[in-house]
C-alpha cells in the first residue's frame, strides 16, 4: 500500500486492479465506485454505443444475480445503483451503510467477471439507448448544435464524436460486438475502485482481496491522450435548426491535467476561466449580461480531468435586439482578450481564486461527489497528490501567470466559433 502526504491511500492487486480509499468518518456510510478505463471516446468509428450498451446490459444477469436483481439487492441494502458512460470511463456507483459494503463489492466483482449478457435482454437494452438518444439529442436543438460545435472544435480528437451515441450506429449495434467489448475491457487490470467513507484501509483491503483478487486479468489496452498539434487554425460555422435560439458558442483548445507537462499551467487556466465567467462579477457576465446587455445569459465549461487536450468553452444566448451573433462574438472575444494585454488586479484575482476554492470545498463535502472527483482525476493520469495540492496551486497563481496562459492558449488559431440561429432566420 502506498501512502503519501495526501489523505488518500491506495494499493494495486496483483491482477492490476487499482484501489483508492478516502477515509471520511462523519457518518457510517460508504460509496463504492468501480471505474472501467473505457468510454465513448475509445469506440471505433461506426460503433458508437458499445460502452453505453454494456453499461445497461451488465445489469441483466451474472453468475450470482438474476436479471434485474442488482438494483433490488442495492435497494434492500439502503442504496441505489447508478451507472454512467463518460468519454474515457464507464462507472458503476453504489452508496450504502458501511456494514453493507462487502455485499456491494461482491456484486461489482460479479459484474466485472461474469455478466451473462444474454441475447434475450440485448434488444431491450439497445432500444432503451435509442429512446434516450431521441430524448436527449433529436428533441433538443441546443444539444444538436453543441454536437456540431464539438466536432469542429475537437477536430481529429476522439472527443469530437463522443458526447452521445449516433443513432445509425445504435440501430446497427450487434450483441456480439458488445460482448467482445466486455471481454476486452472489463477486467481488473483495466479498472479502478474508488471507495470513500467510514472504513479503514485494513478492512477494505481484506474485503477487496476476498472478492477481486482471484479474478483473472487480460492484456492491457492503453489509450493515450490526444494532443492537439501546433498547427491549429481558427474555425467557424453557423448552425440553423428549428427551435434553436440565437447565440454563440466559443471554444479554445487547451491542455488538460492529463495532457499537460505543467499542472500549474492548467490551474492558471482555471483561474482565467473563473475571472471571465464565474459569477455575476466575472468579466463576461458583468460587461455583456449585466451592463450592456448584449447577452441574456452565458455559461462556461472547462473539464480539465481528461487524458487528452480539452476545451475552454462558453455558451451564450443573445438578448432581443439588433445585435447579430457575429457582433456578440466579437464583443465576447474582446473581453477575453483583455486577459492577454492587461494584468488583472490583486482584488479581482483573489475573488476568482476564492470562488474556485469554495467550489472545491462544496465538491468535497458530499461523499459521492468527492469520490467521483477522485475517480475522474485518477483516470486522467494526473498524479493523485495533485488533488490535495490543488488549493495551494490555486492560491499560488499570479497575475503574470494568468496573462501568460491567456497569451498562449486563448488565441485566434485555437478558437472555434459556432453561431446558432433559428432555422426561420435563414429565409
Amino acid at each position: 500500500m502506498r501512502r503519501s502526504s495526501s489523505p488518500l491511500a491506495h494499493f494495486t492487486l496483483a491482477n492490476g486492479l487499482r484501489v483508492i480509499l478516502l477515509q471520511d468518518h462523519r457518518v457510517p456510510l460508504v460509496t463504492a465506485q468501480l471505474w472501467f478505463h473505457v468510454g465513448a471516446s475509445h469506440e471505433p468509428h461506426g460503433q458508437s454505443g458499445l460502452s453505453h450498451a454494456l453499461e445497461h446490459w451488465v445489469f441483466e444477469g451474472s453468475s450470482k444475480l438474476a436479471p434485474g436483481q442488482y438494483a433490488k439487492v442495492l435497494a434492500r441494502l439502503g442504496g441505489k445503483p447508478l451507472a454512467f458512460t463518460l468519454d474515457e470511463a464507464t462507472l458503476y456507483v453504489a452508496s450504502v451503510p458501511v456494514n453493507r459494503l462487502e455485499i456491494v463489492l461482491e456484486a461489482q466483482a460479479d459484474i466485472m467477471s461474469s455478466a451473462t449478457l444474454a441475447e434475450q435482454h440485448f434488444v431491450s437494452c439497445r432500444d432503451a439507448l435509442i429512446n434516450e438518444h431521441r430524448l436527449r439529442v433529436e428533441s433538443s436543438a441546443d444539444e444538436q448544435a453543441n454536437r456540431l460545435h464539438l466536432q469542429l472544435a475537437h477536430g481529429a480528437s476522439p472527443y469530437a464524436h463522443s458526447r452521445y451515441d449516433h443513432l445509425d450506429d445504435l440501430q446497427g449495434l450487434g450483441a456480439e460486438a458488445v460482448r467482445a467489448w466486455y471481454a476486452k475491457h472489463y477486467h481488473p487490470g483495466n479498472a479502478t475502485l474508488v471507495v470513500a467513507g467510514d472504513i479503514l484501509m485494513p478492512a477494505l483491503r481484506e474485503q477487496v482481496e476476498r472478492h477481486f483478487d482471484a479474478l483473472p486479468t487480460q492484456p492491457q489496452h492503453t489509450y493515450s491522450g490526444f494532443r492537439q498539434t501546433d498547427t491549429l487554425f481558427g474555425r467557424e460555422q453557423t448552425v440553423r435548426l428549428p427551435a434553436l435560439r440565437q447565440g454563440v458558442i466559443l471554444s479554445f483548445n487547451t491542455p488538460s491535467l492529463g495532457s499537460t507537462q505543467s499542472p500549474a499551467e492548467v490551474i492558471a487556466l482555471q483561474v482565467a476561466a473563473a475571472l471571465l465567467s464565474n459569477g455575476a462579477s466575472s468579466r463576461l457576465y458583468a460587461e455583456l449580461v449585466r451592463d450592456e446587455p448584449l447577452l441574456r445569459g452565458i455559461r462556461s465549461e472547462f473539464d480539465v480531468h481528461l487524458r487528452g487536450d480539452t476545451l475552454m468553452t462558453w455558451h451564450s444566448l443573445l438578448s432581443p435586439g439588433p445585435t447579430s451573433a457575429q457582433q456578440a462574438s466579437a464583443r465576447m472575444l474582446a473581453v477575453i482578450d483583455t486577459l492577454s494585454h492587461t494584468p488583472v488586479s490583486g482584488v479581482e484575482l483573489q475573488r476568482a481564486k476564492t470562488k474556485l476554492l469554495a467550489q472545491l470545498i462544496y465538491q468535497r463535502d458530499a461523499l459521492q461527489d468527492h469520490a467521483y472527483h477522485i475517480g475522474r482525476h485518477a483516470l486522467s493520469g494526473a498524479d493523485l497528490d495533485l488533488l490535495e495540492r490543488t488549493p495551494e496551486l490555486i492560491q499560488a497563481v499570479t497575475a503574470d501567470a494568468v496573462q501568460e496562459v491567456a497569451r498562449r492558449y486563448l488565441t485566434a488559431n485555437r478558437l472555434t466559433v459556432t453561431y446558432t440561429q433559428p432555422e426561420e432566420a435563414a429565409q
